[in-house]
């Protein structure tokens, strides 16, 4: 026991349930990601140091934990977690039927990307595909958007996973214990990783879920590479603490060396906002304040983008294309795709469409430059240029580089809308 009298552990293993649980409200990748970095560990102290009951017991416990505050956490609140599209294309189906759709259509790649109809060029995604976009996330790019200007070279990819594998193979053989099992679960984690990309892409044809692995997974790829990285950079650092003080001063000043230099090299690659485009940035608040302040409480804003947050959280109002990506929850996708479709038709002809605005208390239009994203990477569609020059209901009263402001003449006021008055993260 220690000097509380806690059994020794016991914090420790109180500690990271708790943690683990409460990921899970947060959001449930990271918590997935958390899940199998403690099976990974625990599998790696079976192996290293044969404590099997011992191991297994602690690992129980900090699942049992973690599962208790996550579902406090996830099911005493209302609402639902929204996996039901993740059994498969059929829940989608009453989707297409109802908005007359193709039996093609995806709208799980609708809601991200806009396009009604799947690209021929975009093949099923194959076990290569996920392995390559796996490599790319290790050297800190995303295969979705790497441009062919920004396409790295076959050794780049390759290269950080041959080290990652020296390195372990090094550490678990020769390294002192608690570093073998560490490395040896780093290790264990990047291939469980892979795996279930690897198992997404087999298993769904969807969009969303196709591409869990990259999309989602893959963010904490390089996770376990920076931990075996680092517990051979320590290997290294002890074993030279035992060959003497000039050697360890060596090995020390080398370490703080290659820590610095990788420092500098990534941080060009840091992202930050370019300077070119820290005056869009600038200007985007500076439309987003203007709407804050003259627009009214209720009135919703229909801005040409479908954006995540932008509005509630800068302005203190309602979007009518604002809101999370429901991927895997076809009940609200359904709306949300219906939403977009419908801004798209108003676009197309809003000389005629009024009553589009008026049903959901539209108050301000927002028309954006291309390069301006406002934190909304998809367009409706393409306006031309001065879009709503000859819409008698239209006033145009903002405008600068990065976009325009049209008022709505007489806004509905539809009480049957929800009133975001009093509501959190509303500022009226």
């Amino acid at each position: 026991e220690d000097a509380d009298g806690i059994p020794s552990g016991t914090a420790e293993i109180v500690l990271t349930g708790w943690v683990l649980g409460a990921t899970a409200a947060i959001h449930l990748v990271a918590a997935a990601v958390g899940a199998l970095f403690v099976g990974s560990y625990m599998l790696a102290r079976i192996m290293i140091e044969g404590s099997r009951a011992r191991t297994l017991a602690r690992t129980v416990a900090v699942g049992a934990i973690a599962l208790v505050v996550a579902g406090l956490a996830l099911f005493l609140p209302s609402g639902d977690l929204g996996f039901g599209g993740a059994s498969g294309d059929a829940a989608y189906q009453a989707l297409r039927d109802d908005l007359g759709l193709e039996p093609t259509f995806d709208p799980t790649r609708f809601i991200v990307t806009g396009e009604l109809d799947r690209p021929p060029e975009d093949e099923d995604v194959t076990p290569s595909d996920v392995a390559e976009a796996f490599a790319y996330r290790v050297a800190g790019r995303n295969v979705q958007v790497v441009t062919p200007d920004r396409v790295l070279p076959r050794w780049a990819l390759v290269v950080p996973s041959l080290v990652m594998a020296l390195t372990a193979l090094i550490v678990v053989m020769w390294g002192p214990r608690d570093l073998r099992v560490t490395t040896l679960g780093a290790s264990v984690l990047a291939g469980l990783m892979l795996l279930l990309g690897i198992g997404f892409a087999v298993r769904y044809d969807l969009f969303a879920l196709e591409r869990f692995g990259n999309r989602r997974l893959f963010n904490y790829a390089m996770l376990p590479f920076v931990i075996v990285v680092l517990g051979g950079g320590e290997a290294v650092l002890r074993w030279a603490s035992t060959r003497g003080r000039t050697i360890a001063r060596v090995a020390s000043i080398v370490a703080l060396a290659a820590t610095l230099v990788t420092g500098a090299a990534l941080l060009p690659s840091a992202s930050w906002p370019k300077q070119e485009k820290l005056g869009s940035l600038t200007e985007q608040v500076a439309l987003l304040e203007w709407v804050r302040s003259h627009v009214t409480c209720e009135g919703r804003i229909l801005m040409d983008r479908r954006t995540l947050g932008t509005f509630q959280t800068m302005t203190g109002h309602a979007a009518v294309l604002e809101g999370m990506g429901p991927h895997i929850r076809p009940d609200v996708l359904v709306r949300a795709v219906r939403e977009l479709l419908g801004a798209d038709r108003y676009f197309r002809a809003p000389r005629d469409r009024r009553a589009f605005l008026d049903e959901r208390g539209v108050a301000a239009i927002v028309a954006t430059r291309p390069f301006a994203e406002f934190a909304g990477w998809q367009r409706v569609t393409k306006l031309r240029p001065d879009p709503f020059r000859d819409v008698p209901y239209l006033t145009k009263a903002y405008e600068n580089r990065v976009g325009v402001v049209y008022l709505v003449d007489h806004p509905a006021t539809d009480r049957s809308l929800p009133r975001v008055r009093g509501r959190p993260g509303f500022r009226c």
